[in-house]
């Protein structure tokens, strides 16, 4: 029995497990999500991150999996900077495009970005690979609605909004429908606040959840 090789298997097994460690609340979160587009365009889909830190962060490199056609993931460009307390906002439209009801003008934007409506469950990571926030789960979304399927009572398009931008995005707490409009073109009356700071109000009490990190692959 030798007990410097035995120590040497265990080091060795213990870094082959997956990392897995507690995160205190996330700097960047899922803020907000448009996944049924706007009543200018159904794929004029967008979604918005914010920077609850008070530092600037480097998000190139970061991964959005869950939001790109045929299963792609979307892959934020070189120098997408994001300052404190602001948003960065990924769009399907270029600004001012004819099919995008958005005033706002996007940090990103990509063809490839398609939200599911099903199987909606957008996960974040970092350059790293560490996942940093999650909206979602496997099933339908759980807030905003279609003007046009008449899933909204008043026929209007409404994102899914974060509440408070603090509490574990799998959990259907954690969102709201957008109950106010801003950020978009005149004539628009679709609810949501592209590229705005603004969490939803909290409708229901919130369990409190710690998000937990891991690393892919």
């Amino acid at each position: 029995f030798n007990p410097t090789w035995l120590a040497i298997v265990m080091l060795l097994t213990a870094a082959a497990l997956p990392v897995r460690t507690q995160a205190s609340t996330p700097s960047i979160v899922i803020s907000e999500i448009a996944w049924a587009g706007s009543s200018i365009s159904s794929s004029d889909e967008w979604i918005e991150l914010t920077n609850v830190s008070d530092a600037a962060l480097d998000l190139s490199g970061w991964t959005l999996k869950g939001a790109g056609s045929s299963g792609k993931d979307l892959v934020l460009p070189e120098a997408s900077m994001i300052e404190p307390q602001t948003t960065y906002l990924i769009t399907n439209y270029e600004h001012a495009h004819a099919n995008t009801a958005l005033a706002t003008e996007p940090d990103f934007v990509t063809a490839t970005l398609s939200v599911s409506n099903d199987g909606f469950d957008i996960s974040l990571f970092d350059a790293g690979g560490i996942l940093i926030d999650r909206a979602g789960g496997t099933g339908a979304p759980f807030a905003g609605g279609s003007g046009s399927t008449g899933s909204s009572a008043d026929g209007r398009y409404r994102s899914m909004v974060r509440v408070d931008g603090l509490g574990d995005g799998t959990l259907v707490q954690s969102w709201t429908d957008a109950d106010t409009s801003q950020g978009f073109i005149d004539g628009v009356e679709d609810y949501g606040t592209p590229g705005i700071v603004l969490f939803g109000s909290m409708t229901m009490e919130q369990e409190t959840v710690e998000p937990v990190a891991e690393e892919t692959g």
